[in-house]
């Protein structure tokens, strides 16, 4: 592999650490979570479920609700089955074992969400007792859901489509670094404000070290995100890339993060969207496709050919 080349400034500190990433291994996922494994914690202090909840997918969530909901339901007709015994309770119409237990089980579903259809009802004191703590427990597990599901809705999510690659195309008198980004949704997004920090190996001292440093760009803010951003990095003598060659490029091992801060009308709030992107995902020589089309009454954003990068003669 050919030598890193120096940097002509000095790489800032963003928390990543200078030794974090060997070659060839992302620092931020595509998704802007974290690449980092935590070890020499037992699991009950690196998971929060809680946090896992509101965060996994929605089908993921609804399962888990669901199937709580029947395991406790069937816990409880247990109880009253097998514990107690259908004599405590009156109402219960079937002469099997098998369809002692089915009744309960739906008597224990109804008394957890307060239904309380009334045909089997407790016949002894402990037999209410227990139907009160299942009560209780179902009191308890939908305030949590309810809850869980609060805090999913509340929770802002920005619907911003990144390009699949960037592109290294001409700019000005020299060449850019570019990357485009959209509004996917058509609700308010303003003061929209992108940061986008370059990681790099370069020689210090003989040996490839990994350097980070926040790229100037020829727009970091606009005031109102209402068709798509082509984030544009002027590759100048103020650049970590100056006068890199496509081959220097790629034995540097770049990785572009981006972080795009926007207030949402939607929440009343700033929400922040990360991504990132690796040399084999930057086409050099090449132009994003014209995407905005104009006509006399109102822009149209073509997402057809969002990701679609032409390569230039």
């Amino acid at each position: 592999m050919a030598m890193f080349k120096r940097a002509k400034q000095q790489g800032k500190e963003f928390g990543f650490g200078t030794n974090t990433g060997g070659i060839g291994q992302r620092i931020l996922n595509k998704d802007g979570s974290f690449n980092v494994s935590r070890r020499g914690l037992s699991m009950f202090d690196r998971f929060s479920f809680f946090h896992w909840m509101i965060n996994t997918k929605w089908v993921t969530f609804f399962s888990i609700v669901v199937v709580f909901f029947f395991i406790s339901s069937a816990f409880f007709a247990i109880i009253y089955d097998a514990v107690l015994g259908s004599a405590h309770f009156h109402g219960i119409e079937s002469n099997t074992r098998f369809g002692h237990y089915w009744e309960l089980f739906f008597f224990s579903a109804q008394t957890s969400t307060t239904v309380g259809y009334g045909r089997i009802n407790p016949a002894t004191n402990i037999a209410s007792f227990i139907a009160v703590i299942d009560s209780l427990s179902g009191v308890i597990y939908f305030a949590v859901v309810t809850g869980l599901l609060y805090a999913r809705f509340s929770k802002p999510i920005p619907k911003i489509l990144f390009s699949e690659k960037g592109a290294v195309s001409p700019y000005k008198e020299g060449y850019a670094i570019m990357f485009r980004l959209a509004n996917k949704l058509n609700h308010q997004l303003q003061n929209a404000q992108v940061r986008m920090i370059a990681s790099l190996f370069v020689d210090v001292d003989g040996t490839p070290a990994r350097q980070f440093f926040e790229l100037e760009l020829e727009r970091k803010e606009i005031i109102y995100l209402a068709t798509s951003w082509t984030i544009v990095h002027p590759m100048d003598d103020k650049s970590p890339f100056y006068a890199m060659t496509q081959e220097e490029f790629e034995h540097s091992e770049p990785e572009f993060v981006l972080q795009l801060k926007v207030y949402d009308n939607s929440y009343s709030q700033d929400t922040y969207t990360n991504t990132s992107y690796r040399k084999e995902e930057i086409v050099w020589n090449a132009k994003f496709e014209k995407i905005l089309i104009t006509d006399e009454l109102v822009n149209y954003v073509d997402f057809e050919k969002f990701n679609i990068i032409n390569l230039l003669p």
